[in-house]
């Protein structure tokens, strides 16, 4: 008796959970794939706007780029060489190449990575753009407006690119989106 309620409730346990599959493979109906989001003008300008969003983190554009990051150019130089040059939290002379150690200076590792951030939903952009059917079949507005967002994905990824090789020299170029393989 013990040996058949043994197999019976092994025999129970594997159905249930082999059964449970469907079960917890749910799909939200608010939620946006990539299929639905480029096949539509709409969806896909909200795309493009997250990446003009990108650009007004306070690690891109909107301070770190601006105000620390320039404060040794050919408008205005900061000798940074002053008492408090010395020591690490001077940015003054991390902008003139003084003081500057690996991992020293928290802002480079942030810049790095919020730029490569908004490089990223660039790549996803532009990827989805050029796989969509409206770009290669749709009417000839849903075809301006798609190649134009593709353009401005184009651009603000160059740009970009252009402003990290101001900042760091040679650095890796990546052209597509991250895939999970």
């Amino acid at each position: 008796m013990k040996k058949i309620f043994g197999i019976a409730s092994i025999m129970l346990g594997m159905v249930a959970m082999t059964g449970c599959d469907d079960f917890l493979d749910q799909n939200s109906p608010s939620e946006q794939n990539t299929e639905t989001v480029y096949n539509s003008t709409y969806y896909t300008g909200y795309v493009i706007n997250k990446i003009y969003g990108g650009l007004t983190q306070d690690a891109t554009y909107s301070q770190y780029i601006p105000i620390v990051w320039s404060t040794n150019s050919d408008i205005e130089l900061v000798d940074g060489r002053g008492a408090s040059s010395t020591t690490a939290a001077s940015e003054r002379s991390y902008m003139n190449y003084i003081n500057v150690t690996a991992g020293g200076w928290s802002k480079i590792t942030t810049l790095w990575t919020a730029m490569y951030g908004v490089i990223e939903n660039c790549n996803l952009a532009i990827d989805g753009i050029r796989k969509s059917d409206l770009y290669a079949n749709g009417s000839k507005e849903q075809r301006t407006a798609m190649g134009q967002y593709l353009g401005e994905a184009l651009t603000l990824r160059a740009m970009l690119y252009l402003d990290l090789i101001r900042f760091f020299g040679d650095i890796p170029m990546k052209m597509e989106p991250t895939t999970s393989d």
